[in-house]
């Protein structure tokens, strides 16, 4: 997909964004322009560090009247992922929502369930554990319904607010359902950080960790 240029070519900034660019003066319908913004975005925003640049690119492609709405819902993951970065919680939890709502209405379960999510982590970054577990559960069971791709990282998340209630056993818990997942799909990133939540939880309870 074209949203995922910054992905393939990350520390490559000149290259993403000429592929990106290219996208753009290529396209020829309203999906092929609201994609190559939603490409350029991430150039902006994970290589060149430009967060203004990034924020009115996924705006452009946001304003697009596309056929395929799952561009909208990628773009409106991508700007609340920006404004989350940016720790404007408000501005995230809001286009999160928005793709929530769409990725709902065209039954678009990956988007739902990256929704879903975020919108957890934002209640976990305004130290609301309970308002985050609503929606790291409501994710967790979107994702296992179409097979368990995310569910090494919502899992995690899910122990941090365990964790955040003072509920250690439920936190160890969600942690080995996480680590069975990332041990399954090879989540090598997400398997590093699950060994040392683990072990933090271990040694405040004075055990040694498995």
């Amino acid at each position: 997909e074209a949203w995922s240029i910054a992905t393939r070519l990350r520390g490559r900034a000149e290259e993403a964004m000429a592929l990106a660019q290219e996208s753009l003066i290529i396209a020829d319908d309203a999906d092929g322009r609201a994609r190559a913004n939603n490409a350029i975005g991430p150039v902006y925003a994970d290589l060149l560090e430009d967060r203004e640049e990034a924020r009115s690119a996924f705006e452009t492609a946001l304003a697009i009247p596309v056929s395929d709405r799952r561009i909208f819902v990628r773009a409106s993951l991508n700007l609340g992922n920006l404004a989350l970065g940016e720790r404007d919680l408000r501005a995230a939890r809001k286009a999160f929502l928005q793709a929530s709502e769409v990725a709902t209405a065209i039954d678009d379960p990956e988007g739902r369930v990256a929704a879903a999510h975020n919108i957890g982590l934002t209640y976990s970054f305004q130290n609301d554990p309970n308002g985050a577990l609503e929606w790291l559960v409501r994710a967790a069971d979107l994702d296992r319904r179409m097979g368990g791709t995310q569910q090494a990282r919502i899992q995690l998340s899910i122990s941090e607010a365990r964790r955040a209630l003072g509920e250690r056993d439920a936190a160890l818990d969600a942690l080995s359902r996480a680590r069975r997942a990332a041990e399954t799909s090879g989540d090598s990133a997400a398997l590093s950080t699950i060994l040392l939540r683990q072990g933090d939880l271990y040694a405040a309870g004075g055990e040694i960790a498995a």
